[in-house]
């Protein structure tokens, strides 16, 4: 992640504590976020199994401690921003997203998400993914964003759809199953002038 001669380095980016919206709060991780992941991925891995494979990958909540600890690293450094989603009315663990930068030169984001079984169909994400929209090009100036979806996943692909998102196209085999085999994946971006 080296910074170009008179560029600023990333690591002395000024970020966010939290972003709220009416229904969503997203932050940064916090050690203290680890039960309420933990619970969330314990109600959702049927739900998340076919598409994530951080599902299988957690058995008790100190599996959970290294992932909220390389997470909150990744952010002070500016490596990765990864953050949890949390109900803005009842503070309720909701899910993970994130705003990971592909390339800081060009400002180049990907978002990421996932929401808990018992959150689908409430609007939380779309919010959520608003929320990091915003700031994303708002603040970071950012001139790409892009959404990765598993072909077969139309749930999660409706999220950009619904957001004005535009379809670039399908990418064959680049996404690693929880089965193992490889996933076709649909590619969504935006770019400052599609905002206009």
């Amino acid at each position: 992640m080296s910074a170009e001669p008179g560029e600023a380095k990333p690591i002395f980016l000024p970020l966010f504590e939290e972003l709220r919206g009416q229904k969503v709060v997203i932050r940064p991780f916090r050690e203290s976020d680890v039960a309420p992941y933990y619970e969330a991925i314990e109600e959702s891995r049927e739900h998340l199994g076919p598409w994530l494979p951080i599902a299988n990958f957690y058995h008790c909540e100190a599996d959970v401690l290294p992932w909220i600890r390389r997470g909150m690293a990744d952010w002070f450094l500016r490596e990765d921003l990864k953050l949890h989603m949390w109900d803005a009315q009842t503070e309720r663990f909701l899910g993970g997203c994130g705003m990971h930068p592909r390339d800081w030169r060009i400002k180049s984001f990907e978002i990421g998400y996932w929401l808990r079984a018992s959150a689908t169909g409430k609007g939380y994400m779309t919010e959520a993914v608003r929320l990091m929209v915003d700031y994303l090009f708002d603040v970071l100036q950012a001139q790409r964003i892009m959404i990765r979806c598993e072909e077969q996943n139309q749930r999660s692909a409706a999220v950009p759809r619904r957001l004005g998102f535009v379809y670039e196209g399908t990418m064959r085999h680049v996404i690693p199953g929880a089965d193992g085999t490889l996933r076709n994946a649909m590619i969504f971006s935006l770019i400052p002038s599609d905002r206009q």
